[in-house]
């Protein structure tokens, strides 16, 4: 909710640069998408996105119909529809980038443990790296969202999403630090501090790491069967 007015506002104050006749038709717009099914936020970050559109277009001195076309109702019928199937990848995509830095982060670690420990032979990380390998790997994957996003937006426009990831930016950097540090308090009540140097071999556990592989050619593969589609 607090996501969702705060991208309002944002969005509010950014269509003002908008001259009449885009604004116009931006408004339109914003009637049309409110009518759909999509949830608040999903409308709020739709919109967001066409506005940037249309700013993008006005700077550039183009025409909104080559971005939006002639009928702007078909427009948004099409981008209605392309989020909410795009939904279902953005959740699977999370949960793949999620699951290979994981991977990447316990092989890092493990391998840094053995160099420093002189014995390659035992591969193992701690309950405390395990812990800080996950909130590295829950704050990489929409990094890694937002860095791709930038490669492909226009250099004008770009300053138009810093505001809106800044937001996003403040809830991911809460997560990175609040889980590391509440679930290592919740292991010391419950187990005492010992139990954070606890080591985990991954030679002893490399039927779940095989099983991760699994899950992201499986996610990979699904995706791609969908796009054929």
């Amino acid at each position: 909710m607090l996501m969702e007015i705060r991208l309002r506002k944002i969005r509010a104050r950014q269509q003002r640069k908008l001259n009449s006749s885009y604004l116009a038709l931006y408004k339109n717009i914003t009637s049309y998408i409110h009518l759909s099914t999509l949830k608040n936020i999903e409308k709020e970050e739709i919109l967001q996105e066409i506005l940037d559109i249309m700013l993008q277009a006005q700077l550039e001195g183009k025409s909104i119909d080559s971005f939006i076309g002639a009928d702007y109702e078909m427009f948004c019928d099409s981008v209605i529809k392309e989020y909410s199937k795009s939904h279902d990848y953005r959740i699977l995509n999370a949960f793949q980038g999620y699951i290979k830095y994981t991977i990447l982060g316990l092989l890092a670690f493990a391998l840094i443990n053995a160099i420093s420990s002189q014995s390659l032979s035992s591969l193992s990380i701690t309950i405390s790296q395990f812990i800080v390998i996950n909130a590295i790997s829950i704050f990489i994957v929409p990094l890694s969202k937002k860095i791709q996003k930038e490669r492909i937006s226009a250099p004008k426009y770009q300053k138009y999403y810093v505001t809106v990831n800044n937001i996003k930016g403040i809830y991911v950097l809460i997560a990175f630090i609040g889980f590391p540090m509440i679930f290592k308090a919740i292991l010391e009540k419950m187990y005492g501090k010992e139990i954070l140097g606890y080591k985990i071999s991954l030679l002893a556990n490399w039927h779940y790491l095989i099983l991760a592989i699994v899950a992201i050619a499986s996610i990979e593969i699904y995706k791609r069967l969908r796009c054929s589609n």
